[in-house]
């Protein structure tokens, strides 16, 4: 079931929480989150690598349009890409295509892991509104990575009739 519509300052507010609330408890470390407005997305990990440094950054223009399960999920999708940074599967700027398909892939099927475990009366909200979005011309142009990581994901596939 589709939670009522949240305020910007509820949205920003429940991104939060539910932020400080798993990163204690999956023990995932992030140096700062911020408020960032510069980039297209909802939400985006940021790394130093020199020292290494971790910030989490939201898009509040976005974000206050998501669900809290979209939120959710987004949080978990993010926390793999850092716990993959900090044990070094994933690689600063490596510029690959397959590469990067395959961080986005194990993101998001960690993210959807992790909503059937805690959450699992929001997973279909999930995958409803992904697999609607996969359908868009424009998202499909701007997203070539995401649309071939998520095509491999079988709770993302169109329901066969």
């Amino acid at each position: 079931m589709k939670d009522k519509k949240m305020s910007s300052k509820e949205c920003i507010e429940f991104f939060e929480q539910a932020v400080e609330y798993w990163s204690k408890r999956l023990r995932v470390h992030i140096d700062e989150i911020r408020r960032d407005r510069r980039f297209v997305g909802h939400m985006i990990t940021w790394f130093e690598w020199e020292p290494i440094k971790v910030q989490l950054c939201y898009n509040d223009l976005r974000l206050k349009y998501w669900s809290k399960a979209l939120i959710l999920c987004g949080i978990f999708h993010e926390f793999n890409h850092i716990r993959e940074g900090y044990s070094g599967k994933m690689k600063p700027n490596t510029g690959d295509l397959e590469t990067n398909i395959l961080e986005e892939y194990r993101a998001e099927k960690y993210a959807l892991r992790c909503m059937k475990k805690w959450y699992p009366n929001m997973v279909k909200e999930v995958c409803e509104f992904t697999k609607k979005k996969m359908t868009l011309k424009k998202w499909r142009k701007d997203y070539p990575i995401h649309l071939k990581a998520w095509s491999r994901i079988p709770d993302y596939k169109e329901d066969k009739k």
